[in-house]
């Protein structure tokens, strides 16, 4: 164990065996697990990269589905 002055300032990079440096692609994910995680044996920590990609199409209903709900919807009473 080393103990260093508290002015020193170590700086470093990550290479490998033969002296290259190691290029990371993209930052590792953070796991996404809370209280109602549930994961079998052999099974990874899911990421927010397996988490599922949504489109334009799942995030908006249809012009149909729209003006049926705008015809349905009542306004609240004013009080």
């Amino acid at each position: 164990m080393s103990k260093y002055d508290e002015n020193e300032f170590v700086d470093a990079e990550i290479v490998d065996e033969d002296g290259a440096l190691v290029l990371v692609d993209e930052p590792v994910r953070p796991p996404l697990v809370d209280h109602n995680t549930v994961l079998f044996p052999g099974q990874d920590l899911p990421t927010a990269t397996d988490g599922p990609k949504y489109s334009e199409r799942d995030l908006y209903v249809s012009n149909e589905t729209a003006a049926t709900c705008r015809t349905r919807t009542r306004p609240t009473p004013a009080r």
